[in-house]
């Protein structure tokens, strides 16, 4: 294939594709950018997208800032996600991927239009929080370490009569109000995540009035990418018969 060939097949790609293409200089100064993505804008004059701060959400452009240095430093960058301007009021959410020609000292960029996919993820997780908001219990994080002191508290169980921030205040306050002949089966169940990952068990908690009630505790280990434990991610519910 010759060299004016592959241009003309860039350049037919360029004009007619639907996906979004756009080309930067090092200085990250805009290039040109594709019919597809001008008007996806609603840019009447591209000429008029000097840098990429005239196409992000300013809160993506550090990150987008980053992700072009690291091409410039060999690292391509694979479905990284950001807002773009549009013509309407509000932003369109992209994924692209891109990579750099070291000789012109250009990025080529490629993406598409995600925003129908990230409204579909809000309307999913606003369910699951109407969800977790009428379940009889409480959704909590906490540190996988020997306090498995809380970090988060979505909510509080209320046959409990405790508050969120009563139970994150003290590492230890939860435990002490778990019944003392099920606490160190409580801990060993705990312990015992960092093997088989997933938790099920059932004990006493004493209520604010004093009162004792059994709780089922739902809970799974979390690790980062390299396997180091990071949270324990659990679920109460009060089965108190």
């Amino acid at each position: 294939m010759s060299q004016g060939a592959f241009e003309f097949n860039f350049e037919h790609y360029f004009e007619s594709s639907m996906d979004f293409v756009c080309v930067i200089d090092f200085d990250f100064n805009m290039l040109a950018i594709n019919p597809a993505l001008s008007k996806a804008m609603g840019a009447q004059d591209p000429s008029s997208l000097k840098t990429l701060a005239d196409l992000l959400h300013p809160d993506d452009l550090a990150m987008s800032l980053e992700k072009a240095e690291a091409l410039k430093s060999g690292s391509p960058v694979f479905l990284f996600e950001c807002r773009l301007k549009s013509q309407s009021t509000d932003y369109l959410w992209t994924s692209w991927t891109a990579v750099a020609d070291f000789e012109k000292k250009q990025i080529l960029a490629v993406g598409r239009d995600i925003s129908a996919i990230k409204i579909n993820e809000g309307k999913r997780e606003s369910r699951f929080r109407r969800i977790l908001e009428r379940a009889p219990g409480g959704l909590y994080i906490c540190n996988p370490g020997r306090s498995y002191a809380f970090t988060h508290i979505q909510d509080q169980l209320e046959s409990l009569g405790y508050e969120p921030e009563q139970l994150m205040g003290s590492p230890g306050f939860w435990m002490s109000q778990v019944h003392p002949e099920d606490q160190a089966g409580v801990l060993d169940e705990l312990d015992s995540l960092f093997e088989k990952e997933n938790g099920d068990f059932q004990y006493r908690v004493r209520a604010q009035d004093g009162n004792y009630h059994w709780v089922r505790d739902l809970c799974t280990l979390v690790r980062d990418k390299s396997g180091e434990p990071v949270e324990i991610i659990g679920f109460w519910s009060d089965v108190t018969k």
